[in-house]
């Protein structure tokens, strides 16, 4: 499958999520800037301090999302050569993985496929093998059949 599917496709569910967070972090910043104090004060405390997380959390995750979208941007387009390395498509007699992002199982057309990051687990063992070579991982020996 043609590489460009693949950044398209992680592209756009990171965009989406993306958006997803610029929303949730538009609320809480409009609930905490709305937030009126009232005579229970403690409540009124702790209810800012709740939305406060929220915030932090959500910007947090904004700038991890911001982050795979800049590693994204960077997987060469052109095929890279025999040997495993960020950008490949990995086909193994188990699965067919994209090293590149984070994103877990994914439906591209009619087939799924396992986008990881080059600091999976996984990914690690694969960087810097051939077609051909095999992986143990969790005790089950994988084959790499092609790379692309």
């Amino acid at each position: 499958m043609d590489k460009s599917i693949f950044i398209a496709h992680c592209n756009e569910q990171y965009q989406n999520k993306l958006q997803e967070i610029k929303i949730a972090i538009a609320v809480a910043q409009d609930t905490l800037h709305n937030e009126t104090k009232s005579s229970m004060g403690d409540k009124y405390e702790t209810s800012r301090e709740m939305v406060q997380q929220d915030l932090n959390r959500l910007t947090q995750q904004e700038r991890q999302l911001q982050e795979e979208l800049t590693r994204l941007s960077q997987v060469p387009m052109q095929a890279l050569g025999n040997t495993v390395t960020l950008g490949s498509i990995v086909e193994t007699d188990q699965y067919t993985y994209f090293i590149a992002v984070s994103l877990g199982v994914q439906r591209i057309g009619r087939n799924d496929y396992m986008c990881v990051s080059p600091q999976a687990p996984i990914a690690k063992l694969m960087i810097g093998k051939k077609k051909g070579d095999q992986i143990e991982f969790r005790g089950n020996t994988t084959q790499i059949l092609r790379i692309s």
